[in-house]
């Protein structure tokens, strides 16, 4: 009996240590599949957020490359807006030298019709102050010599005679000032017309330029649409004449029913290069001489 219990004792304390072992053994998988599921989302986590940051760096990536090409495209607009903006200033700033060019060639005959005024006031002023001492000292001396119920005749005949020479002197005085007012005003007047002729002529100038440039302008694009149309034209002579020497090539085999060697084909395709070749050569040759002739035109003449 004492036996019997003693098993039982062990198979019980086997139990409990099993059961024990059983517990602790759930308790470490439970433990392991909490640190599993920590791992796991923690991975999501870290997954999600190199995910987010890829997605934001590749959004800010994006908006680098739009802004880049908005940049660029605002720079090349930039670039041909300073092109149209410079050429306007060219023309702006020929024209405005030519409106320049002429007040000053206004002021310039502005002070050549005033200084020739000041000169002539000047020389006036001379004349009537020179006029105006011979008057007086005349005046003294015929005061001083006045006739009298005693004076001769000699003395009244001489004082009668400088009195009408005197008024002949003003007289001529009077239409010399005259004429010279009137060439002022002719010479004012002629100013005025060189002045306007000057403008029209500039103004004509600048047109006429305006006028060539867009010439030369259309003449460039004309020489171009028709060089590239002349291009054109080669290039398709040339496939026919490519296709036509294929032609004949294949002709001449089926004629001779000869097998051709390799050696001829490649001689064959020699050909048609040099063909080739030439064909389209010879329009740069043709343009090389034009030019040529050309600039030996303009040296001669």
């Amino acid at each position: 009996m004492k036996q019997r219990a003693t098993l039982n004792e062990l198979n019980k304390q086997v139990e409990e240590h099993q059961e024990a072992e059983r517990r602790k053994a759930e308790e470490e998988k439970a433990k392991l599949l909490r640190d599993k599921e920590e791992m796991d989302r923690t991975l999501r986590q870290r997954v999600q957020q190199r995910e987010e940051a890829k997605k934001q760096k590749d959004a800010e990536d994006r908006k680098i490359i739009r802004r880049t090409i908005k940049q660029i495209e605002q720079q090349k607009r930039q670039e041909l807006q300073e092109k149209s903006d410079y050429r306007e200033t060219v023309s702006q700033q020929e024209q405005q030298k030519a409106l320049v060019r002429e007040e000053e060639e206004k002021r310039e005959d502005l002070r050549f019709l005033q200084e020739s005024l000041r000169m002539e006031k000047e020389a006036e002023s001379r004349r009537i102050a020179e006029r105006q001492r011979h008057v007086e000292a005349h005046q003294s001396r015929a005061d001083r010599i006045a006739p009298t119920e005693f004076a001769d005749a000699a003395t009244r005949s001489a004082i009668e005679r400088y009195n009408k020479e005197q008024a002949e002197l003003d007289k001529k005085q009077l239409a010399h000032q005259l004429e010279k007012k009137q060439a002022a005003i002719d010479n004012a007047a002629y100013l005025k017309r060189q002045t306007q002729e000057r403008q029209n002529l500039k103004k004509a100038e600048i047109e006429e330029r305006r006028k060539v440039q867009q010439e030369q302008e259309k003449d460039a694009r004309n020489y171009k649409l028709e060089l590239e149309a002349k291009e054109k034209q080669k290039r398709m002579e040339n496939m026919k004449q490519q296709e036509l020497l294929l032609q004949q090539i294949e002709e001449h085999k089926r004629r001779t029913d000869l097998i051709v060697s390799p050696t001829e084909i490649k001689l064959n395709r020699a050909l048609l290069e040099k063909v080739k070749a030439y064909r389209e050569n010879r329009p740069a040759r043709a343009s090389e001489r034009r030019r040529s002739d050309d600039t030996s035109d303009s040296d001669g003449s």
